[in-house]
């Protein structure tokens, strides 16, 4: 995993983002969070370590940076969702409390039949990543922005991209049982990548639907507001 600092500038409330496979902080340094530091979170080829941006470990210094906030937000997006539960959840190797903590178009069960994308999906997509690239899945994942962040998006390779998901595929078929304590779960009506219908399955009562593709960033002030 690897986090970058958006945002440091010793506020008292933290925000915490978790990306989606493939992705680096990109998409979301237009974020603004009036009187919040933020950090952004990605790469879960190897959950559990945070290396910072030269590549060095900081997962026992950023444990301790984190819990001297006075308040904590956690915002989790995709397969972020899922990865958080296991970094911070009980068992993980960062287990910090937030106050708040959202969902974005994700479930802790991402490669599950009933909650998540589904088997079929999934094989699917990675033989499109081995033909074709990456490109259209960009294209289903970011809707109408991906015009405007194509240019920003993860340069990674594309066989990193395809480890990844490997891993997170296998990782997350893994019994676990989810202990963070979600507040709101974000449900795009237009995601063509995590099926809405899984995810109202899912989340049931805690659900908000909003007119959103996969990639939920987009309207910086339904961000703003869920906060």
């Amino acid at each position: 995993m690897q986090a970058d600092w958006l945002t440091k500038n010793g506020n008292e409330r933290l925000l915490v983002i978790f990306m989606g496979w493939a992705c680096d902080a990109a998409p979301v340094k237009h974020i603004e969070a009036e009187s919040y530091d933020i950090l952004c979170v990605y790469d879960y080829r190897d959950i559990g370590e945070v290396l910072d941006g030269r590549g060095g470990s900081f997962t026992g210094l950023l444990t301790g940076y984190l819990k001297r906030y006075v308040t904590r937000t956690l915002m989790a997006w995709s397969f972020g969702v899922w990865a958080a539960e296991r970094l911070f959840g009980a068992g993980g190797s960062m287990p910090i409390e937030f106050n708040k903590a959202i969902a974005l178009n994700g479930t802790p069960f991402p490669a599950d039949d009933q909650y998540g994308i589904g088997e079929r999906r999934l094989a699917v997509t990675v033989r499109g990543l081995a033909r074709g690239g990456k490109d259209e899945f960009d294209r289903k994942t970011y809707g109408k922005w991906h015009e405007q962040l194509e240019s920003q998006l993860s340069p990674r390779p594309l066989e990193e991209n395809i480890k990844e998901l490997d891993i997170l595929t296998a990782r997350s078929r893994e019994p676990f049982t989810p202990l963070l304590e979600w507040n709101t779960a974000v449900i795009g009506t237009e995601d063509l990548i995590f099926p809405p219908e899984n995810m109202h399955r899912y989340w049931a009562d805690k659900a908000l639907t909003a007119r959103l593709p996969h990639y939920p960033f987009g309207e910086r002030e339904f961000i703003k507001d869920l906060l």
